[in-house]
């Protein structure tokens, strides 16, 4: 995944909340797709379109997590990215 790559909510897709907790309709497949905090993060700013390294800027300040954590954060967000693109949820546009 390249830094200007533009990663989207794909048209259509749709997140519920229930109980407090946010839901991932995976509508050819009747599943759910239930999604932790930074998952939810990640959804919410899939939104408009978002970069890798501001996906990660966002979850930073989000979480105020230190710098030094970056790794494990963008591994855990291209993990993350990764699904959401199996489950056909996810549009990739290069800059």
């Amino acid at each position: 995944m390249v830094k200007s790559t533009i990663f989207k909510r794909k048209k259509g897709a749709t997140a519920i909340k229930l109980s407090g907790k946010t839901y991932i309709l995976v509508g050819d497949r009747n599943k759910l797709l239930e999604l932790n905090e930074t998952g939810s993060v990640i959804w919410k700013s899939l939104r408009l379109g978002s970069t890798l390294e501001n996906l990660n800027q966002s979850l930073l300040r989000h979480f105020s997590v230190s710098s030094g954590k970056l790794d494990i954060l963008l591994r855990d967000t291209r993990k993350f990215l990764t699904v959401l693109s199996k489950f056909g949820l996810l549009e990739v546009r290069r800059r």
